[in-house]
């Protein structure tokens, strides 16, 4: 009998060996295996706003989400640090202009912007 982390392996020891063997299949010693190709491509939080708030001429700390236009930013500013430096919502929360943020509400935001930026790339495109 063999215990693993996920339950006990019953057998004659050539069954045990193969189980073993299948379960520990994924414990290889190269870094990339299982890991999505996008997990690779990480940037740092620090370089997301600082190209940010390059292309868009503005700091974040500035961003007037009372108006439209504060909130497109902000919205874009998300997806960008959800989708390029790989953080979570809790993380995300943490910066001041999403602080009076729920949850639900980033994803919503997250999901909408993420569409308005795709669909401005396609319509760049077709230009």
């Amino acid at each position: 009998m063999q215990i693993t982390r996920h339950g006990d392996f019953l057998g004659d020891p050539t069954f045990v060996k193969e189980a073993l063997k299948k379960f520990n299949r994924r414990k290889k010693q190269d870094g990339n295996h299982g890991k999505r190709i996008d997990d690779r491509f990480i940037e740092p939080v620090e370089k997301v706003i600082q190209e940010f708030e390059k292309q868009k001429g503005i700091n974040i700390d500035h961003i007037d989400v009372q108006y439209f236009k504060g909130k497109r930013l902000r919205g874009e500013l998300l997806v960008h640090l959800k989708d390029r430096a790989a953080m979570t919502y809790s993380e995300i929360v943490k910066f001041a202009i999403f602080g009076n943020l729920s949850f639900g509400s980033l994803g919503s935001i997250y999901k909408n912007a993420k569409k308005r930026i795709k669909e401005n790339r396609s319509s760049r495109k077709d230009d």
